[in-house]
């Protein structure tokens, strides 16, 4: 006799049963045979699921593009992994063919790709950096992206540049700094002298 699989709730990390302790039949289409049972969610559940979300948010905001690229790739391969076992669950529960069912998870990798490509690609990766412009509801995270931004100016939320202040680029944006104490370095030269001072004696 084959098992019945349950799923339950997916919050903080791990399954979590839910508040109610019910859950739902999911039946085939074809059939109407039992395929499984998942959690049934309640406002209480939902609660638990956005508190966690918020719990985690700085610690994925701190992330770097390479480990956000990691963790999206890290996706597709799973489900190209196990793409016969996710087939099988998606003509059980949908009632979909398996060609076509294959075909829509295959693509699903593919955009998980597509998009992790995109994070690492998009973000520093160019040979330019003189000016960038960081645009979100949050002027927090708005600042905290623009420190990550490699741009000699930032503007957050259309933050506006004085014409005193000190501007320049990364890589082939331009070399040096103009206006302000920063442009005044570009005009000097650093020098360390070391010197041993003969030893008179005192009177």
């Amino acid at each position: 006799m084959n098992t019945v699989p349950q799923f339950e709730h997916w919050i903080d990390g791990h399954p979590v049963p839910p508040v109610s302790g019910r859950h739902l039949d999911s039946t085939s289409p074809y059939d109407g045979e039992l395929v499984s049972r998942i959690a049934d969610g309640s406002a209480e559940d939902v609660e638990r699921a956005v508190t966690a979300a918020h719990r985690a948010q700085p610690a994925w905001g701190r992330t770097t593009t390479t480990e956000r690229f990691r963790v999206l790739t890290s996706i597709a391969a799973g489900i190209r992994a196990n793409i016969d076992r996710l087939v099988e669950l998606e003509c059980a529960e949908g009632g979909k063919l398996p060609v076509p069912a294959r075909v829509e998870l295959l693509i699903a990798a593919d955009y998980f790709e597509y998009y992790g490509s995109i994070v690492r690609t998009l973000a520093n990766a160019t040979e330019y950096g003189l000016a960038g412009a960081v645009w979100c509801g949050d002027a927090a995270r708005g600042m905290a992206v623009a420190h990550r931004i490699e741009a000699g100016q930032v503007a957050v939320n259309g933050g506006v540049m004085g014409v005193e202040t000190p501007f320049g680029g990364y890589r082939t944006s331009g070399i040096g700094r103009e206006k302000g104490i920063a442009a005044l370095y570009e005009y000097t030269q650093l020098k360390t002298v070391s010197v041993t001072l003969p030893d008179h004696g005192t009177n």
